[in-house]
């Protein structure tokens, strides 16, 4: 009596672990499944995120873009990069209407560069008078010229 009592509650183990292992492996599954989609639920998030920046940029670069470098010359070239990056994205995508937006905003912005340039470079040199230019062009032998004493 007692083996086949022992041999009724390994069998009752057997089966319970047989129940047991058809609950977990079925939950473990799930948890593989949950995961992988946390994990893509994650990839698509960062790839959103990153989308919606490339879109942002216009708004958030068109003053700085519009106004010049001003002073931080190096804050607006950083700024163009952006906008460059940008203009990238949506050329590799072939989002034409959205890069050809940020194509406007960035030739404004090479515009204003060289507007700003110019007015450094004016700002820092002597106007030549267009006859001294010209006697310039019409000498046969080399003129030192008196910096000095040059019209403003």
């Amino acid at each position: 009596m007692r083996i086949n009592h022992a041999i009724e509650v390994l069998d009752n183990v057997d089966q319970q672990f047989q129940l047991l292992v058809e609950l977990i492996v079925p939950a473990n599954k799930g948890r593989s499944n949950l995961l992988r989609l946390a994990i893509n639920a994650e990839t698509h998030h960062l790839l959103t995120s990153s989308v919606f920046r490339y879109y942002e940029i216009y708004n958030d670069l068109y003053l700085t873009i519009t106004s010049g470098p001003s002073d931080n010359l190096v804050g607006y070239l950083v700024e163009l990069d952006r906008l460059n990056d940008a203009i990238i994205y949506f050329k590799r995508r072939e989002i034409v209407d959205e890069q050809k937006r940020l194509m406007e905003l960035y030739d404004i912005g090479r515009e204003k560069l060289i507007e700003a340039s110019n007015e450094v470079i004016m700002r820092h040199t002597n106007p030549i008078s267009p006859n001294e230019l010209l006697e310039l062009c019409r000498s046969k032998t080399s003129i030192s010229i008196d910096i000095d004493n040059m019209e403003s």
